[in-house]
């Protein structure tokens, strides 16, 4: 014949080429679709709590539809071309148009999964199964996950160990700071049922422990906040404390600083009588002060006790008070948060349920520019984890103050999680923009000069990754399938740049593991 083919012949070897072309491809999408579905989906998906992975279900109805338009397309072929494209040359044909249609395949098929994320590395399981994550940072290529008993570094790109601390003898961490700076960081330790008074300083690039001292000796104000009680920034760790006066044996509350080189006390703050603090946190330029107060005015005055709060800030250097404000607090303080020290942005929540429950911001003389309610008409903020999940020792907060703005999930009235994240200016309170989303926001974090949030059902097995403007809240394209990853509730979320995103879990003993990795 001189060759497979030749004029009149072409029409039935395309009919036999399609005919492999679709075979293949039916082959190609059964296989990709079905163990997709198999590893993503446990093999099964659907409702609103255990969604399909996406492009799942569309990639097996098109290999059901390659595998009868292959079938038909061969039957028919086969018939045209019996006696032209016998035995093997047939198959060569087949054969061909299946390998020419696997690269177009391929495209498509990742075309209707879209963007997606995969594990790069997974941190082994914690072990004994009896410990928990209480608090994390992200540091230099690392990320430093504590434990109840002891820390652990873990190297970002290939998650392997850099160094272990383990926590001192019968002591537990129960205190960490919400920030670190040139390096370091603070941690408390506290024996069972005692107070979280010994701090240590860490030098996060070696694990190696700088300094311990008992500057939180006799406990101080006992807030929902852990790493409320301990900042570091400007060459100093701040601590709040208590000290008791030896003559009298009362007790004042404090703030101590100590230098972060070798734990000396560069100064310390004293709360004013019947004040209590209730949590620091610390910047290159400020450290915040929150306190609440009660004045007793006893039972001969027949008059109730006077409740009060009050933020001041301090010259991280000198301790020396640069302002003071008085907080719109008339009962005892349930619920504080710092969430910035520079600017002053601190979340407040009083027992008194008609009183104050918002997001306060100051400005640089203590003025409040910004009061946004905790719960609205239309709103709520849900910036605080809930406290039966996370973090005890430093909690994920799913708000961040950025760029001038308070940026913070929220939830719409009936709805139980935030299906949203709005964001508020922190010069008049003004909501300034919002995005919804089709599942609640896990987490929140910045990403450079954008944000970087977590959508999925608690029970979802399928995490999505979205990337929004930072000013205008736009989405920055489709959200990203995070394949493979096993996120728990109150995850942390560290953003590790070149496309590297961390998590960290809490409950790292089973499927969950404490850390991993996905680019």
């Amino acid at each position: 014949m001189g060759g497979i083919v030749r004029g009149r012949d072409f029409a039935p070897a395309a009919l036999t080429a399609a005919g492999g072309a679709a075979a293949g491809l039916a082959v190609m999408y059964h296989l990709l679709g079905w163990t997709a579905l198999v590893t993503e989906a446990g093999n099964s998906c659907g409702g609103p709590y255990s969604p399909c992975p996406r492009g799942v279900p569309a990639a097996i109805l098109l290999a059901f539809a390659f595998s009868f338009a292959g079938a038909a397309l061969l039957t028919k072929a086969r018939r045209a071309t019996v006696r032209l494209l016998e035995g093997h040359r047939f198959t060569a044909v087949v054969l061909a148009g299946a390998v020419l249609a696997a690269w177009p395949g391929w495209l498509g098929y990742q075309w209707l999964r879209g963007p997606h994320a995969e594990v790069v590395w997974q941190a082994a399981a914690d072990h004994p199964s009896t410990v928990r994550g209480v608090g994390n940072w992200g540091a230099d290529g690392a990320v430093v996950r504590a434990r109840t008993d002891g820390l652990t570094s873990y190297a970002v790109g290939d998650g392997a160990e850099r160094w272990n601390l383990p926590a001192p003898a019968r002591e537990s961490v129960c205190g960490m700071s919400r920030g670190t700076a040139g390096g370091t960081g603070l941690v408390g330790f506290g024996r069972h049922d005692e107070p979280c008074a010994t701090v240590a300083a860490v030098d996060l690039g070696t694990g190696r422990t700088l300094w311990t001292d008992r500057a939180g000796k006799d406990g101080s104000y006992r807030n929902h906040d852990a790493a409320a009680g301990l900042a570091v920034a400007a060459g100093v760790a701040v601590v709040a404390g208590s000290e008791t006066d030896t003559d009298t044996g009362a007790g004042t509350e404090t703030v101590t600083a100590l230098s972060i080189e070798d734990g000396s006390r560069v100064w310390r703050w004293k709360a004013d009588e019947g004040c209590s603090v209730a949590g620091v946190h610390a910047s290159g330029s400020r450290v915040l002060v929150v306190s609440g107060c009660v004045d007793h005015h006893g039972y001969a005055t027949g008059q109730d006790d006077e409740r009060t709060a009050n933020a001041a800030a301090l010259d991280p250097r000198t301790g020396k008070q640069q302002w003071k404000a008085v907080l719109p607090v008339e009962s005892t303080l349930e619920k504080v948060s710092l969430l910035s020290a520079d600017p002053a942005v601190l979340l407040v929540d009083e027992e008194d349920e008609r009183g104050t429950a918002a997001v306060l911001a100051l400005d640089d003389s203590g003025r409040t520019t910004a009061e946004i309610p905790l719960s609205g008409r239309t709103e709520s903020l849900s910036a605080l984890p809930e406290w039966i999940v996370g973090f005890p020792a430093r909690p994920v907060l799913r708000a961040v103050v950025h760029d001038g703005l308070l940026v913070t999930a929220v939830t719409a009235p009936g709805d139980g999680e935030p299906y949203g994240v709005a964001a508020y200016l922190l010069a008049d309170g003004r909501r300034v923009w919002g995005t919804e989303f089709e599942e609640p926001v896990k987490s929140l974090a910045v990403q450079g000069d954008e944000l970087a949030l977590v959508t999925g059902h608690k029970y979802g097995k399928r995490p999505l990754l979205h990337t929004l403007e930072g000013r205008t809240g736009i989405r920055r394209g489709e959200g990203v399938v995070l394949r493979g990853a096993k996120i728990e509730e109150g995850v942390e979320h560290l953003p590790a740049g070149k496309g590297v995103h961390v998590f960290v879990n809490s409950d790292g003993t089973g499927d969950h593991r404490p850390a991993l990795a996905l680019r």
